[in-house]
């Protein structure tokens, strides 16, 4: 009575555990697609392999075996710190307000906008707005700035930080390297570029350009596959 006590909990334990780990599969395959997160789906797989090490059944061998083919192939995808880029680029806009402007500029030149599509239509509306209301003269003498112009280029560089943001949350690459770019390039023709702050600021818009969160994910699901074939 004793040993068939003992292969009742046993058995039971399995079956436990198995619905632990089905539970954590479907964890990672929803993270993975529904939110591109990819460091939970690599813990959450991570957490089965672990479970899976600790359990005697047959066809177990059989899981473990497409988990770690799974977790092979997360390891694969260009991983992205967003926490830190978004805080990142939180500094950049906390700091905008300070960055001097350029002591001198080239006779003629004024802020010019390339119209943006999609989504990012709708700042560039408001950029568009602020221009037509703000003339911006320059003359080829060092000019203290106006401090409607200063707004202005504050303003926009403000915009441009926010679609920076707006398009690395949405892991949208192109995006992403359009409007860092275009900070950068808006950074460089108004803003100081002797200035540490200006320099530093670029760096961070720069180390932008590698990085691609629109990558293509693996299809993890074919790890549920032999743990639902397993006999219950």
């Amino acid at each position: 009575r004793a040993a068939l006590k003992q292969v009742v909990q046993s058995n039971g334990n399995v079956d436990f555990a198995l619905a632990e780990v089905e539970y954590l599969l479907i964890l990672a395959e929803q993270r993975l697609t529904l939110m591109q997160d990819v460091e939970t789906a690599k813990a959450a797989l991570q957490a089965v392999d672990n479970r899976l090490a600790g359990l005697q059944a047959p066809g177990l061998d059989a899981v473990r075996g497409q988990v770690n083919a799974d977790l092979l192939r997360l390891a694969q995808v260009p991983g992205i710190d967003y926490g830190r880029w978004i805080e990142e680029l939180g500094e950049l806009t906390a700091g905008a307000e300070t960055l001097p402007l350029r002591k001198e500029t080239q006779a003629g030149a004024s802020p010019a906008e390339v119209a943006p599509q999609g989504w990012r239509g709708v700042l560039h509306a408001v950029w568009q707005e602020l221009r037509d209301t703000v003339v911006i003269t320059k003359t080829a003498s060092s000019l203290a700035p106006l401090p409607m112009e200063r707004h202005y280029l504050v303003q926009t560089l403000l915009l441009r930080i926010e679609t920076t943001r707006l398009a690395l949350l949405r892991r949208d690459t192109r995006a992403l390297h359009d409007a860092a770019a275009s900070t950068a390039d808006w950074l460089r023709r108004w803003f100081d570029g002797d200035d540490a702050r200006v320099r530093n600021s670029l760096q961070r818009l720069q180390e932008l350009a590698p990085l691609h969160p629109a990558a293509p994910l693996p299809d993890i699901s074919s790890s549920l596959e032999p743990l639902r074939a397993l006999p219950r």
